[in-house]
């Protein structure tokens, strides 16, 4: 196979990793849904490539008993309803 690339630049901007791939001939990983704001807006294009696709998991923690601020509340709601294999009811209380 082909030797992999040599790392040239790290950096944590995505701004600058998207305006180096646009306007060099670099190359950069970067998660689907990042890539996907701007698709169709200029040159950078997704190479499928099986050996870069893995399935992630992710936790929250927090304790049983105790309040939940109501915005952390909505985040939970929302990681459930985009997390869940199936459609997740998510009962809500009635405003007052």
């Amino acid at each position: 196979g082909l030797e992999p690339p040599i790392v040239t630049v790290e950096t944590r901007s995505v701004s600058a990793i998207r305006a180096l791939v646009a306007l060099t001939d670099m190359i950069s990983w970067q998660p689907r849904a990042v890539l996907a704001i701007d698709k169709g807006a200029g040159p950078i294009i997704e190479v499928k490539t099986p050996d870069l696709t893995w399935d992630r998991q992710f936790s929250v923690f927090r304790r049983e008993k105790g309040l939940l601020a109501p915005a952390a509340k909505k985040l939970v709601d929302e990681i459930r309803l985009l997390c869940s294999p199936e459609p997740v009811r998510i009962a809500r209380r009635a405003r007052k």
